[in-house]
């Protein structure tokens, strides 16, 4: 059994969706489609998710969002007029959806009614079953998947051919609960883990997961294999294809991913596994993150000090900093954080607070840094990529602030003023990619 996810831009109108059925056609073992809220058509169009939170934020303020939701509701009859279906009972699920909205039934709710109109209109577009993710994944409290998950959607999938919405699931208490953006992706990954799925099929608008963007990086092609680590460590440093956190349930199921291309479905795109059989040979990608904060302290001897790493953690938590990368070693500890909501005066108030009640004997902050990070599993016994990659920066007047390994063993993190991220990843992809 293969599950099919297929994202916004492959359902983003008729003529994709007619898409969609042919590639389910082409292979019968393709019997569970979990999709996502129609997408844009162009540049300047506007995701149904967005339509979904501007009619609830018209349904709080002024009591109606019939004028944000009228926009909703021709989307998905355009939808159906090309198809040349006439469907009541999509009137009447559109009717009851702007009913809720305007009753109150919250952002998640209206926020998650774009995978959940999409779904119902699929579902009778193929002749299919449409069952409701409320029916099936329960979302906890602090957002990861409640067992009961995997018994319910055993007990409810026990035939073929269903469509099922993405993006949320039901909550402890009932209510309708989202992940966060791009979250179908974890509902595919779910479903894939409860059914046993032989491969899950990631659908998307691109032909897999590229060693670099190809929207900035000139020469940038797809991977063909990759592991689920090599994903997760690319995904820290920018990469955006496949949510991070589907990886998961499907990682621990050891079922394969398959990101593939619905307007180039013979392209074979990029299957992530476990492992791959050339994993020794070659570093697999390049990407960067801009918008960090690096925090660095140093004492001598400081990291002799029993218990000084967590009381240094505590500190930065209660100043709003969250660390997604530490370097350690004995004399020092640097932390990059994201800069988002951390203001100069919590910098300059954790500096001072550093020196005073810590005595640290350097304190430093820097902002507007980005990470790049060279990946793949190969990376410590290619020494001639790393060597290759600080040369690349160097040719490229490109200054290095830090360069660490941290703890994995896939990925060489490289510090660079965010201005220079582009050309930084550029420079590294040239001098291991290049063809």
């Amino acid at each position: 059994m293969i599950v099919c996810k297929f994202g916004g831009s492959s359902v983003a109108d008729a003529k994709q969706l007619k898409k969609v059925k042919a590639i389910v056609n082409k292979n019968e073992d393709r019997s569970i489609l979990i999709v996502s809220a129609p997408g844009k058509r162009n540049k300047d169009d506007v995701k149904v998710t967005d339509l979904l939170y501007a009619s609830n934020t018209a349904a709080k303020e002024k009591g109606d969002c019939s004028s944000e939701f009228s926009k909703i509701r021709s989307r998905y009859l355009e939808i159906l007029s090309d198809l040349e279906i006439e469907s009541a009972e999509m009137i009447e699920a559109l009717d009851e959806v702007e009913k809720n909205i305007n009753a109150g039934a919250g952002s998640d709710y209206a926020a998650s009614r774009g995978e959940y109109l999409n779904a119902r209109l699929i579902a009778i577009y193929f002749g299919w079953t449409f069952v409701d993710a409320q029916d099936l994944i329960v979302i906890n409290d602090n957002g990861t998947i409640n067992d009961e998950t995997w018994t319910k959607t055993k007990a409810k999938l026990t035939g073929k051919n269903y469509v099922i919405p993405g993006f949320y699931g039901n909550s402890e208490s009932g209510r309708v609960k989202t992940f966060s953006r791009g979250g179908s992706d974890i509902s595919g990954a779910i479903i894939s883990k409860a059914v046993d799925a032989s491969v899950y099929e990631n659908w998307t608008d691109v032909a897999g997961c590229y060693n670099a963007d190809p929207r900035y990086i000139d020469g940038a092609y797809p991977i063909s294999e990759m592991t689920y680590g090599e994903v997760r460590d690319l995904s820290i440093v920018g990469a955006s294809v496949f949510h991070p956190e589907a990886i998961v349930p499907v990682h621990a199921a050891g079922i394969p991913i398959n990101i593939r291309n619905t307007n180039s479905d013979e392209e074979p795109g990029t299957m992530i596994t476990t492992s791959r059989d050339d994993a020794d040979s070659e570093v697999i990608g390049v990407s960067a993150e801009t918008g960090f904060i690096k925090v660095s302290v140093s004492r001598l001897l400081l990291m002799k000090e029993p218990g000084i790493y967590n009381v240094l953690s505590t500190m930065l938590k209660v100043h709003g900093i969250s660390p997604v990368l530490t370097f350690i070693n004995p004399d020092s500890i640097c932390w990059i954080s994201s800069s988002a909501n951390v203001s100069d005066k919590a910098l300059a108030d954790l500096s001072f607070r550093l020196k005073d009640e810590y005595k640290m004997e350097n304190v430093s902050t820097k902002k507007n840094m980005a990470v790049v990070g060279l990946v793949g599993q190969g990376l410590k016994k290619k020494p001639l990529a790393i060597a290759n990659s600080i040369n690349a920066l160097d040719k490229a007047n490109i200054e290095i602030d830090s360069i660490d390994f941290g703890t994995s063993d896939l990925c060489l993190y490289i510090l660079v003023d965010q201005k220079n991220s582009k050309d930084a990843v550029q420079a590294i992809f040239d001098a291991n990619f290049r063809k």
